[in-house]
């Protein structure tokens, strides 16, 4: 069997070339054998120029490059890979994949251990999810993968919302707002309230406000944040030309957003109510979270929205 690890059987005073020697016999091959393949092994890792220099002077992509080379070329039975393809360019990357998936044409078994969905995906036959040294699934990429990313999704979430409700809570002058966001509610299109929404589907917002006093032509205004601050879309009552009279007491106002086509995540509604004029706002609130999914499962996209896009030849 071959292990792969970025520095694993490397002496840092010895040069890339003595290390090859010295790694391939560490996993079993005779000299013999590593003569026949060391051109093989240089050329796949594509760092002949730096080949005689100490690999204490190589980058961590270097030593991966070079480990990755030796061990794949020496024919193993079982080939154990950690996280191998998380340095190095695009290009090694895809040269490295590349190989696996000669090795697995030729029977060689190879566990790997990543991170990389799409790698997972694509080379494995069956997945084992590990959590805290658990055993959490075990089953087929098309099972375990969607099991990992709505587990992932849902930690997210949680700790969104706790960032959320935390940021509320800090110190603020007591002054009351004259206008208070009671409520917000997400609507399908059956006009039941939801909090998550498949990719495509119909999305109303619902607003329950207060205003305790008179106020005149008030503005609302509606953002869709991610989490990491990106501003995907905005509104308000003035840019949309829907002039609000004076409002004063309880009421309630519908946003339709349609088929807004979001791509899938968590996104953070930020509700506003303006003075007519835009100069100050009466209230802010920005703790609820919009969740979307596609195909009932829960992932972070790093797409905003997923266009309506036709391919022709």
């Amino acid at each position: 069997s071959a292990l792969i690890e970025v520095t694993a059987g490397f002496h840092p005073e010895l040069t890339g070339r003595e290390n090859v020697y010295l790694n391939g016999t560490i996993l079993g091959m005779k000299k013999k054998e590593i003569d026949e393949r060391l051109e093989d092994i240089i050329e796949f890792s594509g760092i002949r120029e730096f080949i005689d220099t100490p690999v204490k002077r190589y980058s961590s992509g270097m030593f991966s490059r070079l480990g990755f080379s030796v061990a794949a070329h020496i024919n193993p039975d079982v080939l154990l890979v950690d996280e191998v393809l998380s340095v190095g360019d695009i290009a090694f990357q895809a040269k490295c994949a590349q190989k696996m998936r000669e090795l697995l044409k030729s029977n060689v078994t190879i566990v790997i251990v990543s991170h990389n969905l799409p790698l997972i995906q694509n080379l494995c036959q069956r997945v084992i999810l590990i959590n805290k040294g658990e055993v959490t699934k075990e089953g087929s990429p098309n099972e375990v993968i969607p099991f990992y990313e709505n587990i992932v999704f849902q930690q997210t979430e949680e700790e969104l919302k706790r960032k959320l409700i935390n940021a509320d809570f800090k110190v603020k002058v007591k002054d009351q707002s004259l206008v208070d966001i009671k409520e917000v509610q997400f609507i399908d299109a059956q006009r039941s309230s939801r909090k998550s929404f498949q990719v495509g589907e119909q999305i109303g917002i619902s607003v329950v406000y207060e205003s305790r006093k008179k106020i005149e032509s008030p503005v609302f205004m509606l953002e869709i944040m991610r989490p990491d601050g990106v501003l995907c879309c905005s509104s308000s009552t003035k840019e949309s030309h829907f002039n609000i009279a004076d409002v004063d007491g309880h009421g309630k106002i519908h946003i339709d957003l349609g088929r807004i086509n979001l791509a899938p995540g968590m996104y953070i509604i930020k509700l506003s109510v303006w003075d007519k004029d835009l100069i100050h706002p009466y209230v802010i609130r920005n703790n609820d979270v919009l969740t979307i999914a596609v195909d009932g499962a829960h992932k972070q996209s790093d797409a905003v929205f997923l266009p309506e896009v036709e391919w022709k030849v």
